[in-house]
């Protein structure tokens, strides 16, 4: 069922484009890969699922991820000219985000600093993620890749304050609305007590 206003399919987190299973995730980043362009797609699909929003991936440069060592930094600065909120926010990548970054840095071959990693526009890079979901079978949206990234730090015992960071939200308010409130979530929860 859609939501009209949206377009994105409902779910039990105030219209919100539902999380991914990590199954989903796998069967994506398969798709991703082999698409055409499909390290580059899969390395964003990768950021997008460390918490990023859509576009927030396409003003990284070589420099700004690429160490004086050749690694690849755990966590980039975001320019606050290109935040949603004008200020300048720290993006954390995942190990496979930074997996998937060093090889396509190393198939680019030898370039500039500031050599984006993904040329893209976000209207373009919405529609293509959208386009591989629908191609891997996932009824979700661009969007639910950073809700899958908030539900996967939940399930995994991290903070609401230190999720809210990983997302950038200015307030715990936004926060919530990305985690995940499903049955099973909150039954997992419940066998924490201690009685």
């Amino acid at each position: 069922m859609q939501n009209r206003e949206r377009g994105r399919p409902k779910n039990q987190s105030g219209g919100q484009a539902p999380a991914l299973s990590l199954a989903e995730v796998k069967r994506l980043l398969k798709v991703a890969r082999a698409s055409p362009n499909g390290l580059r797609n899969a390395a964003l699909i990768s950021v997008c699922l460390s918490g990023a929003r859509v576009s927030e991936p396409l003003v990284i440069s070589v420099g700004m991820v690429l160490a004086s060592t050749g690694t690849i930094h755990e966590s980039f600065v975001l320019p606050a000219d290109r935040s949603k909120n004008g200020t300048p926010r720290r993006i954390y990548l995942s190990n496979q985000a930074r997996v998937l970054i060093g090889e396509l840095i190393a198939s680019i071959g030898p370039c500039a600093p500031e050599t984006l990693l993904f040329p893209l526009k976000a209207n373009y890079a919405t529609r293509l993620i959208n386009g591989l979901m629908k191609e891997a079978g996932i009824a979700s949206s661009s969007h639910g890749l950073r809700r899958s990234a908030a539900t996967q730090l939940q399930e995994h015992g991290v903070s609401v304050p230190h999720i809210q960071q990983a997302l950038g939200h200015k307030n715990l308010f936004s926060t919530q609305f990305y985690l995940d409130k499903s049955p099973v979530n909150v039954a997992n929860a419940m066998k924490v007590l201690p009685w």
